[in-house]
């Protein structure tokens, strides 16, 4: 009888860590053995002290672009911490992103990773040097006029504004690596209490208001008793200086009063007043959208409570209304606001305000006593209609006013449509070009009839056309606008890494639909007018588009309702586009990954039979574009990820044969591209992350050569991207997720433990370079440094379980961070149970039965909580039992053994 294998082999194989060949052989020996069958009944009827036993030898699939709603459910958990009205002090790490992509309810275990694959790399280029390696910080570049150079997370670059009360600086965020304005109060520590809590009134008014032209606020803080708060960087000036340095045409001016009623408006449905609506307090984007900022008076109508006192006036004289320049409190209202933004839309047609003098008090005495000029006597161009409608917010009496911001935007648009206003009746002949209008073919006739010349003919003409040309400005409006959010929720979804998407991935969502809705409204409008559409194919393909993005950012949040259908929407839409248009492959390509996109979100929310119906649509799609057009690369490479997704389907129904042939027949399709000569990037990404697929699919059935050699495939393709960006944290983190899996491999399947700990060092050195402030780059670095705890602790030696000791260690305060930062995430709740039962083991290899228990205990405590969160996880049961079972041992003494 040959020689018994040693007991280390023996738990080996009780553990399933031993390859195919030698389970054969030792099943043999075993047979005729009966001290093997006995210490294997030993074996198996406890539990050693070994840190591996607590550690769960599962892979995950690398998803191309999967969301899953648990890293929805951490995005979610990001999204309320990041609009949370007190910031963390605990840490000093700001958390910003969920962590891995899972299908619902699937184990979780050393061999894991997310991503998207349609990601721009997540560094945000501010136009110059924001290496993190660089020796000159952008407070050092910058010739800053205020002796503060940093204030917390925020180097000052210059100062933008000064006020009465604050002043407001161009400044860097050296976390989120963009620009932000950051405003502070002049008199610093020495800040009043009247003018401290006007500034958190300004915070607090602006914070609870998310809109599209109200200039967002990101952060409240105080350093060194100095009191800020962050806001969005708007580069573009504001209306005072945009009024100076060009003349603004009428359709610009009512164009952009009508964004600061919508905005307004807005603030008054939530409760909120501004009180201080001048020229200077209106910013413009580049996109020359409005936006209103500086609420430093403004006043929440349910605080009954008001730094300002009785007959004092408080605000800019020359926009402010009559009862807030008195001082007359009581009165003053949404109405005041209205009047206001008279006065903005006075300047604006003008170039002045409607009240100037040398004083403040010359000022308020003409504000009080004196009536205002009419628009027209300082600018003749300025429309009846128009000067009809600014009189009519600056009037004294309130009561004589719009009564609301929301009223005054109505007959604006009214303006801009060619539609009698109605801040006063008609006269007969107004009604007649209104009709006239409405009615250009009988307007027409009887011009013609009227008039035998051709005078008639073209005046007719002229008013159509003005009409026209108002009716299409408001669908341009409406499109810059419906565009720029479009542009912002791309942004957002293409940098899923990225610090910024716990910030405005949910506002974004909202906002792109409001955008989408009003744009709509503005088609139907004038399709009413004309009776024809006027959209063209490439504005329907971009309505299609902005659906598809609404879905997509709604499914980052994990809305499977809403997202579910705007991808029915889009899809619709896209559809219809490809049958009128079938000559052009991107129509056919998108509405392909639209069902891509939406057999994902099937696929994440456990519907597979939806998911496969979806997926199947896409390949039948993408396959006839394809034929169509062999030479367009975008769509052979959605396919070859449709392939792969296709793929993680049948492998999570356990239909693996199935699965490995869609992952080949991805390979094979990238491939085709010539990757190696192309210089699209996210082709090769594609191709490691295939590869990566296929490394654990023959992993999983026992072809570990095979399987080596796809993870070092995809190392190679990944290591050769990364020397090309080695600033494309995204490159990285699946080049050290990569290194990571092969290093598992070697140590659990091949047991090469020399070969192991090179992978995983390497990967651990990745990690180690990858941002702290993105959870799911933290949660993988955690499971590395989980494997490189149990390669150690299985060594043996002193040497070995001192590096084990020092791995767990560090395993424990990164789980312990990322807990602290996402409260209440069933995964993260059960790592930190994994890691806790290592701890435990290490206590009892080490003879410390005391610390050993507590620690086991604390790993159930952790581990009972991830089961309470999903109680239908199998792998959470199976590992709460574990950690019970090594208890049991404990608590017998068999640990000692």
């Amino acid at each position: 009888m040959p020689d018994c294998p040693p007991a280390e082999i023996l738990q080996r194989f009780v553990d399933e860590r031993l390859s195919a060949d030698a389970c054969s052989r030792l099943e043999g020996h075993i047979g005729d053995c009966v001290d093997c069958q006995s210490k294997l009944d030993h074996l198996c009827a406890s539990v050693l002290p070994a840190v591996h036993v607590m550690i769960d030898p599962q892979h995950l699939p690398i998803p191309d672009r999967a969301w899953s709603p648990a890293r929805a459910e951490r995005l979610a958990a990001a999204v309320r911490k990041a609009n949370s009205p007190h910031p963390p002090t605990h840490s000093s790490e700001v958390p910003l992103l969920s962590s891995v992509d899972t299908d619902d309810g699937g184990t979780y275990g050393e061999e894991t990773t997310g991503g998207d694959s349609q990601q721009l790399p997540e560094t945000i280029d501010p136009g110059e040097d924001d290496s993190p390696n660089s020796e000159i910080s952008y407070a050092e570049k910058a010739r800053v006029s205020s002796p503060i150079r940093k204030i917390d997370d925020y180097e000052i670059v210059s100062e933008i504004a000064r006020g009465g009360m604050g002043i407001v600086y161009k400044a860097w965020d050296v976390k989120l690596k963009c620009f932000l304005a950051l405003k502070t109060i002049v008199s610093g520590e020495l800040a009043s209490e009247r003018n401290l809590y006007r500034f958190q009134r300004e915070a607090e008014a602006t914070a609870k208001l998310r809109h599209p032209n109200i200039v967002r606020i990101h952060r409240v803080g105080e350093c060194n008793g100095l009191h800020y708060f962050t806001m969005d960087f708007i580069a573009g000036p504001t209306l005072q200086h945009l009024a100076k340095q060009q003349s603004l045409s009428e359709a610009d001016a009512v164009r952009l009063t009508i964004e600061i009623c919508d905005a307004i408006a807005y603030a008054h449905k939530n409760g909120v007043l501004h009180r201080d609506l001048k020229p200077s307090n209106v910013l413009t984007d580049e996109t020359g959208r409005a936006m209103v900022t500086d609420f430093g008076l403004a006043k929440c109508l349910e605080d009954d409570s008001d730094f300002s006192q009785t007959g004092q006036a408080i605000g800019t004289p020359s926009y402010m209304p009559p009862e807030q320049a008195a001082g007359r409190k009581d009165e003053i209202g949404f109405q005041s606001d209205v009047y206001s933004i008279g006065a903005l839309l006075f300047h604006l047609l003008t170039g002045r305000a409607p009240f100037v003098g040398e004083t403040h008090h010359a000022i308020i005495h003409q504000v009080l006593e004196s009536e205002t000029v009419s628009p027209r006597k300082l600018n003749p161009k300025v429309s009846r209609s128009l000067e009809i409608i600014c009189v009519k917010c600056l009037q004294k009496e309130c009561s004589r006013r719009y009564t609301t911001a929301l009223e005054l935007k109505q007959d604006l648009e009214r303006f801009q449509l060619g539609y009698p206003i109605l801040a006063r009746r008609a006269s007969p002949f107004e009604r007649l070009q209104s009709w006239c209008r409405r009615n250009r073919a009988i307007a027409a006739m009887i011009v013609i009839t009227l008039l035998t010349f051709g005078i008639g003919i073209a005046m007719t003409r002229h008013r159509s056309r003005m009409v026209t040309e108002n009716m299409m400005a408001r669908v341009d409006s409406a499109w810059d606008r419906l565009n720029a959010q479009m542009q912002s929720v791309d942004l957002t979804h293409q940098s899923s890494h990225d610090e910024l998407v716990p910030r405005r991935v949910g506002m974004d969502a909202d906002q792109l639909q409001a955008a989408l809705d009003g744009y709509d409204d503005a088609i139907a409008a004038w399709q009413t007018f004309n009776g024809t559409s006027v959209l063209s194919e490439q504005r329907r393909f971009d309505i299609a588009e902005a659906s598809y993005r609404v879905a997509k950012a709604s499914r980052l949040l994990g809305d499977f309702p809403r997202s579910e259908h705007a991808f029915q929407t889009a899809i619709d839409r896209l559809q219809k586009l490809s049958q009128q248009v079938p000559a052009n492959p991107q129509y056919a390509t998108l509405l392909g990954e639209a069902y891509d996109y939406l057999g994902e979100l099937y696929r994440d929310h456990g519907h597979r039979q939806q998911a496969e119906s979806a997926y199947q649509k896409s390949l039948s799609l993408l396959k006839d574009a394809q034929a169509k057009f062999p030479e367009n690369p975008a769509t052979s490479q959605e396919l070859a990820r449709v392939e792969n997704n296709h793929g993680l389907l049948l492998e999570s129904e356990g239909k693996l044969d199935a699965a490995a042939r869609r992952y080949a027949q991805s390979e094979k399709i990238l491939r085709q591209q010539n990757l190696r000569d192309s210089e699209n990037i996210e082709s090769q990404i594609d191709l490691a992350r295939t590869l990566i697929n296929l490394g654990r699919m023959e992993r999983i059935r026992h072809r570990y050569e095979d399987a080596e050699n796809a993870y070092r495939e995809a190392i190679d393709e990944l290591q050769g991207l990364f020397d090309l960006e080695p600033d494309n944290r995204r490159i990285e983190f699946l080049l050290a997720v990569t290194q990571r899996n092969l290093g598992y491999m070697f140590s659990e399947q091949l047991n090469d433990p020399v070969k192991a700990q090179r992978w995983l060092v390497l990967a651990l050195d990745h990690f180690n370079d990858l941002p702290t402030s993105v959870p799911e780059y933290q949660f993988n670095k955690i499971i590395c440094l989980v494997n490189l705890t149990s390669l150690h602790g299985l060594s043996g030696d002193e040497a070995g379980l001192e590096k084990c000791r020092s791995f767990y260690k560090s395993s424990l305060e990164a789980m312990n961070r990322l807990i602290t930062e996402f409260p209440g995430i069933a995964e993260y709740e059960s790592w930190m149970g994994l890691i806790q039962g290592n701890g435990s083991a290490i206590a009892a290899m080490e003879k410390q039965t005391s610390l050993a228990k507590d620690r086991i205990t604390e790993a159930i405590k952790h581990q009972q909580q991830a089961v309470e969160l999903q109680p239908n996880n199998l792998d959470y049961q199976q590992r709460l039992a574990s950690h019970r079972q090594f208890q049991s041992t404990l608590s017998t003494g068999q640990s000692s053994d």
